[in-house]
């Protein structure tokens, strides 16, 4: 990942808190989604996982947030294969889970 000074750079001059909200609200989305997402996983909507897993990932990628988007992407491509509705894809969103707590965890208020 790059560095938050280069981020900021790319993202035309943000200030940093503006960064850290825009961090905090993509995580409180996501988290909002994931409720609906098992959801979908457990009726193997298929199309359902890519369209909310795109949705998130689409905020991953706008703030810089490369480790977040990869797992996003891991869903997305799961999803399209049959065994996205085995324990690979529950493994994902454990990952997920765990980037979405340290993201929380390491960006500032």
């Amino acid at each position: 990942m790059k560095k938050e000074e280069q981020i900021l750079k790319d993202l035309g001059g943000l200030p940093p808190k503006i960064y850290h909200e825009l961090i905090l609200a993509a995580v409180d989305q996501a988290e909002k989604k994931l409720p609906e997402l098992n959801e979908k996983i457990k009726k193997k909507d298929a199309e359902s996982i890519r369209c909310i897993a795109h949705y998130i990932k689409g905020s991953a990628a706008n703030l810089r947030l490369i480790p977040l988007k990869k797992i996003i992407e891991s869903i997305e491509e799961t999803s399209k294969k049959e065994e996205a509705y085995t324990t690979k894809i529950q493994a994902q969103i454990a990952k997920l889970k765990k980037e979405l707590i340290r993201l929380k965890k390491e960006t500032p208020n």
